[in-house]
């Protein structure tokens, strides 16, 4: 299984052992603040949801249960239909009889100096839930040129009145963030017009940025990795750091990726299950520990799976069977493809036995299974009749023989290709009452198969080859 990678290079969060995260930056939404709200980022309808700030959705320190009006203001999306309901958006599904809410904007911090900073790290309190990916809330961040998405999505739980339960939530921000004199970090809100979705939308307070001052002589580590893969993939990890590291340490949160080496300076890592992983390098020497972070977002992988119906007889139907996503890849004997789930592939000859292979692709990865497919030469017309039966010569030139079938029990003689496909059926002479003769010269090379069919229905099958 493989997904094509995209490949950065993160110069690092330096963490230092013996340097204390400092709070650098903090905004709870009272008093004066310089927040820009409400910047369009996509298509919107007539009346959109927006940010605005107020204690209308009061702020509650976790695991508090949404209340209105406590004085805690809160930066929160609500409704043009009701803009005083707190974290209550409008879920559309009238649009053209009375409000078209379809909503995708930001609200953005004025610009923060996260100089002399590093190893930096987002904290907040929030609430949200929405419709999956539809009705969302996502974290974002800016490097002083573009705006990147932090964290995609982002969702709370509801407490037993049906309000939403606050939760802290804290995500690093990437290497390019220490040192930075021009740093934003913005939330972005997405809805559509189906009518569809649960309160609350969003709503955000305590937002905080710690980091610490990296000693001169500690090292400075950084590392290579794929940012996005699949479940069972291995990643390469490639580490490097300033001022002669004499140890290294390599870790996941949440834990479950295995590293094959994590004391070593270069290792590699093995997800099994899809999901969000924060992997942290850390250098040590004399003078402390700095420390690179980068987020990993890995995919579930379709479990692929492959099957037939054989044993088959020449001539039979081969059905092939898979499951596990998608889309689906099959290839085996004769140069045999088919982008179908479950093909069918006809008039078998035994040359087609063989191993069958699917892959399965779904969400950019992909799972292959494989199933062994048996042919056998079966034979259903007089088996008693059958012992001085003979076809010659095989391989066949101009003329082709069937020998040892009485010509008062063929009914039809059919001629197809090795891929199954029926073609014209050569002209046949009655040699004697036992032998017919088949006219190959027109036919091209290659392997072709015979029907023949008594009048009872009984079918004899048998393969031969064209050679000019």
């Amino acid at each position: 299984m493989y997904k094509n990678y995209f490949f950065i290079i993160a110069f690092g969060f330096f963490a230092l052992s013996n340097s204390a995260q400092t709070v650098f930056y903090s905004e709870n939404f009272q008093g004066t603040n310089n927040w820009t709200l409400n910047t369009p980022m996509g298509t919107e309808g007539a009346d959109p949801n927006f940010f605005t700030i107020s204690a209308n959705e009061g702020g509650v320190l976790p695991p508090g249960c949404g209340v209105a009006n406590n004085g805690n203001n809160t930066l929160h999306v609500t409704s043009v239909f009701n803009p005083s309901g707190g974290a209550s958006y409008d879920a559309g599904g009238l649009c053209g009889f009375l409000f078209c809410p379809q909503t995708d904007r930001r609200a953005e911090s004025a610009t923060i100096n996260c100089s002399a900073y590093s190893s930096i790290i987002l904290s907040f309190n929030f609430i949200s839930l929405g419709q999956a990916l539809i009705d969302n809330a996502s974290v974002l961040y800016f490097d002083g040129t573009n705006w990147t998405t932090l964290v995609n999505s982002i969702k709370s739980t509801t407490c037993g009145n049906g309000q939403g339960q606050w939760t802290a939530y804290s995500v690093p921000l990437p290497s390019s963030a220490n040192n930075n004199s021009n740093v934003k970090i913005g939330f972005r809100w997405v809805n559509n017009d189906d009518g569809v979705g649960t309160d609350p939308s969003f709503a955000v307070d305590e937002i905080k940025l710690t980091g610490t001052t990296a000693s001169p002589n500690a090292p400075q580590p950084s590392f290579t990795v794929a940012t996005t893969a699949c479940s069972n993939d291995t990643l390469s990890l490639n580490g490097t750091a300033t001022n002669g590291p004499t140890s290294w340490q390599w870790q996941s949160n949440p834990s479950g990726p295995v590293f094959t080496s994590p004391t070593s300076q270069n290792t590699s890592v093995l997800f099994s299950a899809g999901g969000t992983y924060t992997i942290t390098l850390t250098a040590t020497n004399g003078a402390g520990s700095g420390s690179a972070t980068q987020v990993v977002i890995i995919t579930t992988a379709p479990q692929a799976t492959a099957s037939n119906a054989g044993p088959y007889c020449t001539g039979d139907i081969i059905n092939l069977f898979s499951s596990g996503g998608g889309t689906y890849t099959w290839s085996g004997p004769m140069s045999f493809s088919s982008t179908q789930q479950n093909p069918a592939i006809s008039n078998a000859l035994p040359i087609m036995s063989g191993p069958y292979s699917v892959t399965v692709t779904l969400n950019g990865c992909t799972s292959t299974a494989t199933t062994s497919v048996t042919i056998n030469a079966c034979t259903s017309i007089g088996e008693t009749n059958l012992s001085g039966f003979k076809i010659y010569p095989n391989p066949a030139k101009e003329e082709i023989i069937l020998s040892g079938i009485k010509n008062t029990q063929v009914k039809e003689i059919l001629l197809f290709n090795y891929s199954g496909q029926l073609q014209k059926t050569p002209a046949y002479n009655l040699i004697s009452e036992n032998e017919i003769s088949l006219n190959v010269n027109s036919l091209e090379n290659g392997v072709y198969l015979f029907q023949v069919m008594n009048h009872s229905g009984g079918k004899l099958h048998f393969p031969f080859i064209v050679q000019h």
